[in-house]
């Protein structure tokens, strides 16, 4: 029987994305979750009658997660997929009559858009739960606090919900700590950033700063396609 205080492959994962990422761990760990899941549905699951019946009862992919499929060029995969959809909505036209009446028009356009979360945005946020939940269970324990320290901190978003699901005040106290710190620095890599720009400095080589405007967009913000 496994100790509860155990800790197993989630710890490593967050642990891991803590000292290895350069922006925030929880994008990256997020990110990695739905690159899994899209692979395992392009390559494994595309023919499930299960996986296309609930993609078809979803009307496909959510706008964010529609892109991030087209993004991993499964074409033959998500041609396939999306042919449901495209076949729902020849369906779909063919009761709708605008010349009826702009309430038909207005019920179609309802009707289309009542259907099941998208489940991606699912996986997602199983994903978001678990992975907070290990770092609340383990933010006391040296590694995991050290790791922390040393990570460039979370990203806007996932900042707030982290509090969120914070439950001791000294651990939440920690992190915020930790985060105007991090916040700091960013802003003085902004500045020296900005500095090197001038044009008496210009000919001063840049360094860590380099891509500091890169990585603020991304921390106020999260990664792409996440939020």
């Amino acid at each position: 029987m496994r100790h509860k205080n155990e800790k197993h492959t989630a710890y490593f994962d967050v642990l891991d994305a803590l000292v290895k990422t350069a922006e925030c761990a929880l994008c990256a760990l997020e990110s990695v979750s739905l690159k899994r899941y899209f692979d395992g549905l392009l390559y494994e699951m595309v023919n499930d009658p299960k996986v296309r019946s609930e993609l078809a009862h979803s009307k496909g992919y959510c706008h964010r997660h529609a892109h991030m499929l087209l993004d991993q060029s499964g074409a033959f995969g998500t041609a396939l997929l999306y042919q449901d959809q495209i076949e729902a909505f020849r369906k779909c036209l063919e009761g709708f009559s605008v010349a009826r009446s702009r309430y038909v028009a207005g019920r179609g356009e309802r009707a289309w858009s009542a259907h099941a979360g998208c489940p991606a945005c699912r996986i997602q946020d199983e994903s978001r739960k678990r992975n907070l939940s290990v770092l609340c269970k383990w933010i006391a324990d040296p590694d995991m606090r050290a790791a922390f320290q040393k990570s460039a901190g979370f990203c806007v978003p996932h900042f707030f919900v982290a509090v969120e699901f914070l439950k001791r005040p000294e651990d939440c106290e920690f992190v915020v700590q930790v985060h105007r710190e991090k916040y700091a620095d960013l802003a003085r890599e902004l500045a020296e950033f900005e500095r090197k720009h001038n044009y008496q400095f210009s000919g001063e080589i840049m360094g860590k700063e380099c891509d500091s405007w890169q990585r603020a967009v991304k921390m106020i913000v999260g990664s792409r396609g996440l939020f």
